[in-house]
């Protein structure tokens, strides 16, 4: 398996690649990038600030590296790729490969969050792709 990215844009590319792969093969990215994950927030990886604030405010990132992500991911481009994720996103939830918490009606009403995790069928599939 390769290895784990900090940032899920850091695997995609591009915004072009993450644009060409069918939701099946974002989806399989996306567990991949999850691998380990005990609670999964969606917002952090389909929503603008979870995704690309860290491309432009993000104090753990050099000037080179925050104009070279801003190259592959021009923010033209932002809303596309935040909707080809969440079509993968889709097809991990249709494919009952994450499901939501069991707590989730009480996050919900708290923080209107809710928390998700990889299922087992889901760690099945991860293993069975490497």
């Amino acid at each position: 398996m390769a290895q784990k990215s900090r940032y899920l844009l850091d695997i995609l590319q591009d915004a072009e690649t993450a644009l060409n792969l069918k939701p099946e093969e974002l989806g399989k990215l996306l567990l991949d990038y999850l691998d380990g994950s005990q609670e999964i927030r969606l917002e952090s990886f389909t929503s603008y600030r979870g995704l690309f604030e860290m491309i432009d405010s993000s104090y753990k990132l050099s000037e080179d590296r925050k104009r070279e992500m801003r190259r592959r991911y021009p923010r033209d481009r932002d809303e596309a790729v935040l909707c080809a994720l969440m079509e993968g996103w889709q097809w991990l939830i249709v494919e009952r490969l994450v499901a939501p918490r069991p707590e989730m009606e009480r996050e919900v009403r708290v923080g209107g969050v809710v928390p998700y995790f990889v299922t087992r069928l889901g760690k099945l599939t991860r293993k069975a792709s490497h």
